[in-house]
């Protein structure tokens, strides 16, 4: 048989075609490819079981809710950087984590970043407490178990809000105080 010109472009028309069916069937949501008709891939959980809050706006932060539902009720809201544990990809929108404290929600999935080599800039506030002794509580209510006293003067990061009470990190603790406690920005 001869070596055909035409024959060759042909295929290549036809794998090329075929390349671009691939690709036309495929639909990107961050980090999980659905592939329409088929099945789905989640990259990030071959990745890593965190995820990166990020909002576009550094001064806004990310609801954690009861349910996977825009409606449904505020548990917590945190600024961008914070880090959530992966529970479960709940569907194209939401993802089900655990906000570090035991706090387990719904957080929408566009704003969260999947890949850890993905830099986002953290949007939590820092303060230096004004106190001269404070308690830092493991969940926000003052009957809570104390996590640590300290003793005034320390820097504190926000990274999130939990009805009205801050969910802070100091000194290597994670926890909770009031925001009837006075702090000093830095």
């Amino acid at each position: 048989m001869k070596n055909c010109p035409r024959k060759k472009y042909m295929f290549s028309l036809l794998i090329g075609f075929c390349l671009l069916l691939l690709l036309a069937t495929s639909v990107s949501y961050g980090d999980v490819i659905v592939n329409q008709g088929f099945d789905i891939v989640n990259t990030a959980s071959s990745k890593s079981n965190y995820a990166t809050v990020y909002n576009p706006d550094p001064t806004d932060r990310l609801n954690l809710r009861v349910k996977a539902n825009a409606n449904s009720d505020t548990i917590g809201k945190y600024y961008s950087g914070y880090v959530v544990t992966i529970l479960e990809y709940t569907n194209m929108d939401w993802v089900k984590v655990s906000a570090g404290d035991g706090r387990v929600g719904y957080m929408m999935r566009k704003f969260l970043v999947f890949d850890p080599s993905r830099y986002v800039k953290p949007a939590m506030p820092m303060y230096t407490m004004k106190y001269k002794t404070w308690k830092l509580y493991a969940s926000p209510n003052s009957n809570a178990k104390t996590v640590k006293q300290f003793t005034g003067g320390e820097t504190i990061q926000v990274v999130g809000i939990v009805y009205d009470w801050w969910h802070i990190r100091c000194g290597g603790y994670s926890g909770f105080i009031s925001q009837l406690v006075p702090l000093w920005h830095k």
